[in-house]
């Protein structure tokens, strides 16, 4: 008896220690396979990027989760900045690795973007999703030349995956960071989008 109520008391002062928030950055960085577009040009900036995530809608930093088996909350991973500055930055950090990139009065195409979804969590194994409804419109005459949408999930770890109070909030980290820079990826390197920044396209593109 008093051996299990040691145990007992270990594992819930493991708990209590594992407990607590983790604020990390999550930064954009693009593939060793992106490379300028042949007549890239620097056309296009980043408009208004807004929230309309159902999870994670009352904390603007909130990344995700690490649960115990009962669902109880145990650490959280926080952004370092609110997520919307967090995907304004990413695909302002895309643009530019590609030529894209154009800022203020430069730019004559703009990309705004709602966030549809953004968040990570685990129970055994690690999830992570990233969202985004993206519209592009002329700078100068706010037509819209484009819009799609783009959803990333990625799922890794196996049942035995360390969890509960032994999740790694930075393998959860590593894993949104990747999600992200998948979304930006595809967003980015869409033929339709690309399209629409030939010195000729006059057209209003849709996505699937």
């Amino acid at each position: 008896m008093c051996i299990l109520k040691a145990v007992a008391t270990i594992l819930v002062l493991l708990s209590l220690a594992a407990c607590g928030t983790t604020q990390m950055p999550l930064n954009y960085t693009a593939p060793a396979t992106v490379t300028r577009a042949a007549g890239a040009q620097p056309l296009v900036d980043v408009g208004q990027v807004t929230l309309s995530r159902h999870t994670g809608r009352e904390d603007p930093v909130w990344v995700g989760t690490i649960r115990g088996g009962y669902g109880n909350p145990l650490k959280a991973l926080q952004a370092d900045v609110p997520i919307d500055q967090v995907v304004a930055r990413a695909l302002r950090a895309g643009l530019r690795a590609r030529g894209l990139l154009a800022e203020g009065a430069a730019a004559r195409r703009r990309l705004t973007v709602d966030v549809t979804q953004f968040d990570a969590n685990q129970y055994v194994r690690r999830e992570a999703t990233v969202a985004l409804r993206l519209t592009l419109h002329d700078a100068e005459s706010g037509r819209q030349l484009w819009a799609d949408t783009v959803r990333v999930y990625e799922v890794d770890g196996h049942l035995f995956t360390a969890a509960g109070v032994f999740g790694s909030v930075e393998e959860l980290h590593a894993l949104t960071t990747r999600v992200l820079g998948q979304a930006i990826d595809q967003a980015l390197d869409n033929p339709a989008f690309r399209a629409t920044l030939q010195p000729d396209a006059g057209a209003t593109f849709a996505g699937s």
